[in-house]
């Protein structure tokens, strides 16, 4: 038995010294490695008691095999509690990536919470006594910034904050810069003769600052350095009837060269007010999207072209330096910026 296994013991050796199966990690399943190497569930299971007695991998009870701890000098840590602001995943498709991806890395040893994104001193938080907290829609006034701050220093655990940039030292960010990315994709659609982009907000600036305002900043930024004066009458700031009935208009008049909503959000209340005003958008302008808007697109059958964030990859990211983190308390703080995807779909000005 022992013979027959070999080949898939030393292929989980080779995976957990290269770090393809991290600490905590569950192994493949034992149908996945009876098929991949044609054995049988009895032969994988001695393949598995095998390297528990190497000290590769520990069982847990009714949830299988996971990944022992390799570091040397790393401590075996319990299982470890993460909370994460999520409390409707199933409305939202974001939610859904992030929520996975840590449970994905989580591997079935650690468990991962919801909580309300309020500030720490919420019961529901005190209750859960989390040993990392993650954020991916919190807030991003001083106030909040600093409470967590001083939560993360009383109780000793890592908080991370996604997309966000929190100035505190000892909080961790994985953060895609919207000021940047929207100045990199509107320069590219100026540089390639676009002139009239419609930049459509249904929520104003002023009543929901973040992440809107870094995404106009970096649109008035992109004409600065293309050497054009901004078109202020081309910006759509709120959801008034006024400005919706002038977003309509700059539709009838034929001269918009591109449609840039700012949310994904933005993107289905464009459509809607188009649609209601008799204008069908799905040849009448490029349209783009500073969002993951892919599942949107293909809904509403538009030719949409949008940001790809790198949700799933910054979840990861975040998960693995919580758990490491937890054998390795004197690692600093994680703090990395990511650049965007675009995906192009029928916009001239963008190829």
């Amino acid at each position: 038995m022992e013979l027959h296994s070999q080949k898939m013991i030393d292929f989980l050796k080779t995976e957990i010294r290269t770090k393809h199966l991290k600490t905590g990690s569950r192994l493949p399943s034992i149908i996945s490695l009876s098929r991949k190497f044609r054995l049988t569930a009895g032969q994988v299971r001695y393949g598995f008691s095998l390297l528990k007695k190497e000290g590769l991998v520990v069982s847990r009870h009714g949830k299988g095999f996971f990944v022992a701890n390799q570091e040397p000098g790393e401590k075996t840590c319990h299982p470890l509690v993460v909370a994460l602001d999520l409390f409707h995943r199933k409305f939202d498709f974001y939610d859904d990536i992030i929520y996975e991806s840590i449970l994905s890395e989580l591997g079935g040893v650690h468990s991962l919470q919801s909580i309300i994104p309020l500030l720490p001193k919420h019961r529901s938080i005190q209750a859960l006594h989390p040993d990392a907290v993650i954020f991916s829609k919190a807030k991003t006034d001083h106030n909040f910034f600093q409470q967590w701050s001083e939560y993360s220093r009383r109780h000793r655990i890592p908080v991370l904050f996604l997309n966000r940039f929190p100035p505190q030292k000892n909080l961790s960010y994985l953060a895609v810069d919207f000021r940047q990315e929207c100045c990199r994709v509107v320069s590219r659609m100026l540089k390639n003769g676009a002139r009239n982009i419609v930049f459509y907000q249904y929520r104003s600036c002023l009543d929901y600052p973040q992440p809107m305002l870094p995404r106009l900043e970096g649109f008035r930024d992109a004409y600065a350095l293309c050497g054009l004066k901004y078109p202020e009458e081309l910006m759509i700031r709120d959801d008034s009837i006024a400005e919706q009935t002038r977003f309509v208009e700059l539709l009838q008049s034929g001269k918009a060269d591109v449609l840039f909503c700012a949310y994904g959000s933005d993107l289905i209340n464009a459509v809607s007010c188009a649609v209601s005003a008799g204008i069908s958008l799905q040849n009448r302008l490029p349209i783009f999207c500073f969002d993951d808007v892919g599942f949107l697109a293909e809904r509403m059958n538009l030719p949409v072209s949008f940001i790809r964030m790198p949700l799933a990859r910054m979840a990861r990211i975040a998960t693995n330096y919580i758990l490491r983190k937890a054998v390795l308390p004197n690692l600093p703080p994680i703090r990395e910026t990511f650049e965007a995807a675009v995906y192009v779909k029928s916009c001239k000005f963008l190829v």
